[in-house]
């Protein structure tokens, strides 16, 4: 028997498929490839009309769950040896086919278009089938044509059903239903029963120089986030996006008003921008929380239906017969949308799906969930070249060879799920909740809420262990600023300003939402909740500078004041503690404060507000108190005889003293020799090192020593020793301090080379108390 195609017995494996090409006339060509503006301008030559005779029966069987096969067997008929074969399980309950037919008269669909059957009827009360029915039309095939069936509805569209297999003598179709799908009320889908197949011709070379565009973009009509799964169905979401994302541009784009999906307000993320390159996860991608749960539950209901649907016949479709059916379908109907194709890895171990969004003269234009750009499909050798794709972006991309073409979706289980988008329950049942997040700052727990007032950083408490959550803070004007993943001891600073708060959970699995044990482990997206906030970072302010770093000093009235960008109502309770004993001050209204530390150390200013309608708001800010750093009295004894000068305290900050001492009475005849005390360090009770700057002056042949001794609150006693020299000047530049201080002496002293004459300064005291 002379066969357009090989049997699909004689086309697996792969390479058999050469064997299609004693029928057709095509131009070789090249790898698939990016198109960022194909050459596909061109539009169908027309839509058209058809007018039939009057109506004949055909057949009428009922077929019951088991299935069975509805045929014509009248050798007078034109439809002699038609049949529907109906798998069993494809329908539920017993079901009668009704196939009727009407001889064509005329058609307007212009002169490469000719009509193989009449006018086909084919109904048996609606409904999609739960498995694929194939139906076989006999016909005469003219050379060097190509054939396909179109599947007309009441309005002139019409639809293409998938080709399974093509000879001279028949050509054999899949179907899934035999209703109209039309545009209904609010983008939804209405069925009516029955519906009109014809099969057509064309020259090859004609349909090999079609050229169309649907007006499909990616990046304007597909997903505003990348294919990474999600906890619904952690292995990718490639059908479930293809699917509503044609669903939506199909039909709910043009009953919405909203122009694209991306910018449909009950889906759209105005967080997110598609990054060039999608395999670089964008920061702000998983906060579409309405539109991945979207895609999501329609991955769940579509794959397994679609996979199960095709798995028995996808590697046995030639990709001519693919390729012949979309260049039909973009010739002949003006209004050609986009269709779904359902992809296989080379080695079968997934499928992935894309939609098929226009042709060019050397193969298909593709949208790919995962890719950024308009691919083209390349066909040469009446094969499509392998495809290079990933099924999610987790994954490496593989190779991709057997492709089929799914034209009639049930959008019912879409429709379905648009309701529960619509009714802000999408996703309940399947996604975790992680509504027990709480907000704590000092210690106390706040559930999260709508109108939350956030004062101070704050860390997160997670009860469900089994999940992980990402903040993101949103200002007035649509800013955002990924906050980080909570860990242990996360605190979360909010900007202020802060109008919004998203929290971001990720969760694990051993099961996704269908039942089936994913491939891809881990934490994956679980959902996005966002809460309105008003966040203003609000502080204990001393008037005069001091804190832990910046001491403060006993007996000396300092003010507080609770400092920020909000103003709390009237009525509202400010109570100060000053954490050092005192009996603390409560006022109403005032958010200022005063107070004195009349002991040194470190204390912990609290203070507690209370708003009249209950909400209470703690803030604390830490403050050292040290003694004055002032030196009331500096001794001196100068051998053994006690010099009180000068009689009033000396501020050793900043000072520049010189006490001048005649040694002419004592024990030698020297001169008078000068003591200078320069610039010695304001001593603030802290560790670390001082500049002191005292100058000691004396015979430049004499040698010199100088001690430092120094106590610490502890009572400990540290000495330390800053050598003997010689030069007639004794500088001591910095001060050592291994612990803070309360008080010092020094000792110097100063001799000749024989030692018959020195002095010696003992006793020399400072003190900060």
């Amino acid at each position: 028997m002379n066969k357009l195609f090989p049997s699909p017995e004689a086309i697996r494996p792969r390479p058999w498929r050469l064997a299609f090409v004693y029928f057709l006339l095509f131009v070789s060509v090249t790898n698939c490839k990016h198109s960022t503006d194909p050459d596909v301008v061109e539009t169908p030559s027309q839509i058209g009309q058809l007018t039939v005779g009057e109506s004949k029966a055909g057949v009428s069987q009922q077929i019951g769950a088991r299935g069975g096969v509805v045929q014509i067997s009248d050798p007078a008929s034109p439809l002699n040896g038609f049949k529907i074969e109906v798998p069993s399980g494809a329908y539920a309950e017993n079901r009668v086919f009704n196939v009727s037919y009407a001889p064509l008269q005329k058609h307007d669909f212009g002169p490469d278009f000719t009509a193989l059957s009449p006018l086909i009827t084919v109904e048996n009360g609606g409904d999609f089938a739960q498995l694929p029915m194939s139906i076989s039309i006999p016909i005469q095939l003219p050379a060097n044509h190509q054939a396909c069936v179109f599947m007309f509805d009441d309005t002139g569209d019409f639809s293409v059903l998938p080709t399974r297999n093509l000879l001279p003598s028949q050509i054999t179709v899949d179907a899934s239903h035999f209703t109209q799908t039309t545009p209904a009320k609010g983008g939804r889908t209405g069925i009516e029963k029955g519906r009109k197949l014809l099969v057509v011709s064309s020259r090859t070379d004609i349909l090999n120089a079609v050229k169309y565009n649907t007006g499909f973009k990616p990046g304007v009509d597909d997903w505003g986030f990348p294919n990474y799964g999600s906890y619904a169905y952690p292995d990718g979401l490639c059908s479930g996006m293809a699917v509503t994302s044609l669903w939506y541009f199909n039909y709910k784009r043009n009953q919405s008003g909203n122009g694209s999906l991306r910018t449909d307000k009950t889906l759209s993320n105005p967080y997110f921008e598609k990054p060039d390159d999608l395999f670089v996860k964008n920061r702000y991608w998983g906060l579409n929380d309405t539109g991945i749960k979207f895609a999501s539950m329609v991955q769940v209901v579509k794959s397994s239906l679609i996979s199960n649907f095709y798995k028995n016949i996808i590697g046995f479709i030639p990709d001519a017969y693919t390729y012949y059916n979309m260049a039909f379908y973009f010739k002949y109907n003006k209004n050609a949308k986009p269709d779904y194709m359902l992809i296989n890895r080379k080695d079968g171990s997934g499928s992935h799906a894309i939609l098929i969004v226009g042709k060019t003269v050397n193969g298909l234009l593709v949208a790919d969930p995962n890719k950024t750009e308009v691919s083209e499909l390349k066909f040469s050798n009446f094969t499509f070249e392998d495809y290079l794709a990933t099924q999610n972006l987790n994954d490496l991309p593989s190779v991709y060879n057997g492709f089929y073409l799914i034209p009639e979706i049930d959008y019912k289980p879409v429709e379905e799920k648009w309701k529960e988008v619509e009714n802000r329950t999408i996703g309940q049942g399947c996604f975790p909740d992680y509504s027990s997040y709480e907000l704590i700052t000092e210690n106390k727990k706040t559930k999260f809420k709508n109108d939350l007032l956030i004062f101070s950083d704050f860390s997160l408490s997670n009860p469900n262990k089994s999940t992980k959550a990402r903040l993101y803070a949103v200002d007035a004007s649509n800013k955002v600023s990924p906050l980080g993943e909570d860990t242990v001891g996360k605190i979360y600073s909010i900007p202020n300003g802060t109008r919004k708060i998203g929290i971001l959970a990720t969760a694990t699995t051993s099961r996704d939402c269908a039942g089936n044990e994913p491939t891809s482990k881990g934490f994956q997206w679980a959902g996005v909740t966002w809460y309105t906030v008003q966040a203003e970072k609000l502080t204990i302010k001393a008037l005069e500078d001091i804190s832990i770093e910046n001491p403060g000093v006993i007996n000396k009235s300092y003010g507080f004041i609770m400092e920020g960008n909000y103003t709390f109502p009237s009525g509202t309770v400010f109570s100060w503690n000053f954490g050092d004993g005192s009996s603390g001050l409560t006022y109403s209204g005032n958010n200022k404060a005063e107070h004195t530390f009349t002991k040194t150390g470190t204390y912990t200013i609290k203070l507690t507000i209370l708003r009249p309608s209950g909400e209470e708001y703690v803030f604390k800010k830490d403050v050292k108190i040290n003694y004055e750093t002032s030196v009331n009295k500096i001794f001196f004894s100068l051998n053994g005889t006690k010099i009180d000068v000068p009689a009033e305290p000396v501020n050793m900050s900043g000072a520049s003293i010189i006490y001048k001492v005649s040694l002419n009475s004592k024990v030698n005849t020297n001169p008078e020799y000068a003591i200078v005390i320069d610039k010695v360090a304001n001593f603030t009770n802290k560790i670390g090192t001082y500049l002191i700057d005292d100058y000691f002056m004396y015979p430049l042949n004499w040698r010199a020593s100088i001690w430092i001794k120094t106590k610490a609150p502890d009572g400990s006693i540290i000495q330390k020793s800053y050598g003997s020299l010689s030069g007639g000047q004794f500088k001591i530049t910095y001060l050592d301090m291994t612990k803070n201080i309360i008080e010092g002496t020094f000792s110097f002293d100063a001799r000749d080379p024989s030692s018959k004459e020195f002095i010696k300064i003992t006793d020399g005291f400072f003190s900060n108390k």
